[in-house]
């Protein structure tokens, strides 16, 4: 039991982890650097387009908070050899995330994604920024668990693990440098139209997958890893 509720408490605490990155960073935001909540769309070519309905310009207060994250990440790095100036991070683009999933009649529907791409441009660094909005979990919502973190710690500790679970947070990750999907984000930035990309957020029931989209020739194409890791594009249907 004692191992079940430390396992809980570390999940309340450090947040969800980026599936591909090696580090995050948690800290409370305030609900003026949420994102507005983004409509659905149909499987439409026109919403895919530049400037199309999927692409939800970053605010600046978001912009703000994830600069602070990536800051704080930097500084915080035990090998300051390899930490990012912070200098750099006025150098910083961002890259849109769109949803794709099956609604329950198995039609397809893409939604404008609240998390970012970045890139520190010149460290050539990057950084996933994923949002979460836990505000309305409650203590009743895993009563087993918040009464076994009593149990064990104490009323105030549980009464805070909630606290900090339900706040609402960006969670800010670096991307290995030359991985696989670092290496396909420069690859999709060389052969665009305008040297820039999409990240594709794939959702199922059992998990999800990250794929990295651009524009050629005013069509989206998809990035593809051979078995010899050789990266190619492919028309997206």
């Amino acid at each position: 039991m004692k191992n079940k509720i430390f396992f809980f408490v570390s999940l309340l605490v450090s947040g969800t982890l980026l599936s591909c990155v090696n580090a995050s960073i948690n800290l409370e935001e305030p609900v003026a650097t949420a994102p507005k909540t983004s409509p659905v769309y149909a499987l439409q070519a026109a919403a895919l387009l530049p400037g199309g309905s999927l692409y939800t310009p970053i605010t600046e207060g978001a912009r703000d908070t994830i600069l602070s994250k990536i800051q704080r990440y930097e500084t915080q790095q035990k090998d300051k050899s390899n930490a990012v100036s912070i200098k750099s991070l006025r150098n910083i683009r961002y890259f849109p995330v769109v949803e794709i999933f099956k609604d329950t009649t198995g039609q397809t529907r893409y939604q404008a994604s609240k998390n970012i791409v970045c890139l520190n441009e010149t460290s050539h660094i990057y950084y996933g920024a994923e949002y979460q909005d836990r505000s309305k979990f409650k203590k009743e919502d895993n009563l087993n668990m918040y009464n076994g973190i009593k149990e064990v710690h104490g009323q105030k500790f549980a009464d805070e693990t909630v606290r900090r679970y339900k706040a609402i947070k960006w969670t800010v990750g670096k991307y290995f440098k030359d991985g696989k999907m670092s290496n396909k984000m420069d690859y999709a930035i060389q052969e665009s139209d305008d040297g820039s990309f999409f990240m594709l957020k794939s959702t199922t029931l059992y998990g999800g997958s990250y794929d990295i989209c651009y524009f050629k020739d005013g069509k989206p194409y998809i990035c593809k890893e051979g078995d010899d890791g050789t990266i190619t594009g492919k028309e997206l249907q």
